[in-house]
This record gives C-alpha cells, structure tokens and sequence, in this order.
C-alpha cells in the first residue's frame, strides 16, 4: 500500500510540475533519482534521453528491480539563460554507504532532461593490485 501511494505521488508531481512550469535541474534531478529507486522506470524514462534512456531501458529489460536510495543532496550550478546543458552532483546513501554521483541534464524543448549519469570517480582513492 505504501509503495502504491509513494508511486502514486511520484506520477502525480510529475504530472502536477509538468503542467505549472519546467522542472528546474534539481527538481528533475531528484524526481529521477526516486523513480528508478521506487522501481517506476517508465517514469524515468521520460525524463531521460541518450545515454541515461539506454541506462533506463536496461534496467526495464532486467525487471527494474527497486533501490534503497536516500537523497542526502543535490547541487546544481545557478543557470543562465543560454544554458542547455548543466552537471548536477549528488550524494546518495545506498547499502549505507554515501555515493557520488554526476547527473548530466540537457534542455530540450524547453524542459531539462538526464542525458546522463555517473558515479563521480576519484582517481586519487583508485590503486591496482596490492599496494598496501
């Protein structure tokens, strides 16, 4: 019950948002983040194109299984108003560890999408073999 009232709601903004005004980066950002964590990939999949589409179709292919995700914070850059693509940063909690991640969002048609999504790599934290 919980879970189709959490899906309900997520449909709903959507809907609500979509028709008052864009979504900002965040906004779609976080409602993206919680469609795949709540298994409502077909929502994700609107707000996705390219690479993260390709992302969002794997996971329907594969049974878009749910996640445990807490949003801990996004941040996104101020936008001008010539800005068509924009990088927002997030930590998330996921199997109680914090993760970074990069979301990459595009404006198209007036309203941002994810383009794409990465976990944000630190080089200086990456050693092959075993160097102790």
């Amino acid at each position: 019950m919980k879970i189709q009232f959490l899906s309900l709601a997520v449909i709903m903004s959507i809907t609500f948002i979509s028709c008052s005004s864009p979504m900002t980066p965040e906004e779609v950002t976080r409602t993206f983040i919680n469609a795949i964590a709540d298994g409502n990939c077909e929502d994700a999949l609107e707000l996705s194109i390219e690479t993260a589409k390709e992302g969002v179709e794997t996971r329907i292919e594969t049974g878009c299984q749910k996640d445990y995700v807490e949003i801990k914070s996004i941040d996104c850059p101020e936008l001008s108003d010539n800005s068509k693509t924009i990088e927002c940063n997030c930590v998330e909690i996921r199997t109680s560890k914090d993760h970074k991640l990069k979301y990459t969002l595009t404006k198209v048609d007036g309203e941002w999408k994810v383009s794409n999504w990465s976990k944000d790599f630190d080089p200086r934290n990456f050693r092959i073999g075993n160097n102790n």
